[in-house]
């Protein structure tokens, strides 16, 4: 019964929102597709062929990446996720399980968030001094804020540490593993992995400010796709395709826009 409400709690929200980097809503099915007499809710989303964003840094991992993953995708990864967080957190919608596996990647491996199992909808815009009395822990524990762990009270700074951490995973290559890395109290120590040499300054600034302790600290998305969207040869020191970069900022502003 519980899963039957998150589900359903899950496509109310993802029925309301209208974005270019928010995996399309189409419906939702009660009944089983194996067996039509059991009760087994299924979303209906589109379909994405290059599956999550964690399926492609694990390939990516082994030496099996396709080679249109490059650097360029990475950045525009950046960019239209926290593009599509900004627009989340302005419809008054914590997403709570932002990661790898909840960014659905499409033929040209750009991104679509999906994953609203369990996120959390109010009827006004979240700031940063916006603030959730904390009844349960949610979420994936390797992308939980701090507060989370510590039973603190939490507000759309829980999304952008998840950031945080996805976004240390797009450009280190590699997905952390709850074993070697992100054990509740190593994380509620302050605890973070280390960033490889090629990883630029900026970047490793953004990344550690989206992961501090210090919710005041961490930048909103507002902040976070200005930064990226604007500056982005900042955050790479590998080659990029400026072209490709731009249309796909212009291409989400204006579909936005029209939307």
């Amino acid at each position: 019964k519980q899963v039957q409400e998150l589900f359903l709690i899950s496509s109310l929200i993802m029925k309301n929102l209208n974005h270019p980097c928010i995996t399309k809503f189409y419906g939702m099915n009660f009944g089983s597709i194996q067996n039509r007499s059991i009760i087994d809710p299924t979303i209906l989303m589109e379909y994405f062929p290059n599956g999550t964003l964690q399926d492609t840094i694990e390939k990516e991992k082994r030496g099996l990446i396709d080679i249109e993953w490059n650097s360029t995708k990475k950045i525009i990864n950046l960019i239209g996720i926290s593009h599509a967080m900004k627009y989340l957190h302005k419809q008054g919608v914590i997403h709570r399980n932002l990661k790898p596996k909840t960014i659905m990647l499409d033929e040209h491996f750009y991104p679509h968030l999906a994953g609203f199992t369990f996120a959390k909808n109010f009827p006004f815009p979240l700031t940063k001094s916006s603030e959730i009395e904390l009844s349960e822990h949610v979420g994936t524990p390797l992308y939980m804020a701090p507060e989370l762990l510590n039973y603190k009270n939490y507000g759309i700074g829980v999304d952008i540490y998840a950031f945080s951490i996805l976004a240390f995973e797009v450009v280190s290559g590699f997905t952390l593993k709850q074993r070697a890395f992100g054990y509740w109290y190593d994380i509620a120590k302050g605890i973070r992995p280390e960033f490889a040499d090629d990883v630029t300054d900026p970047m490793q600034d953004l990344i550690s400010r989206c992961w501090n302790d210090d919710t005041d600290e961490r930048p909103s998305f507002d902040e976070i796709y200005e930064q990226l969207s604007t500056d982005y040869r900042s955050y790479c020191k590998y080659d990029l395709d400026d072209d490709e970069i731009e249309n796909y900022i212009k291409m989400i502003n204006k579909l936005e826009c029209n939307q």
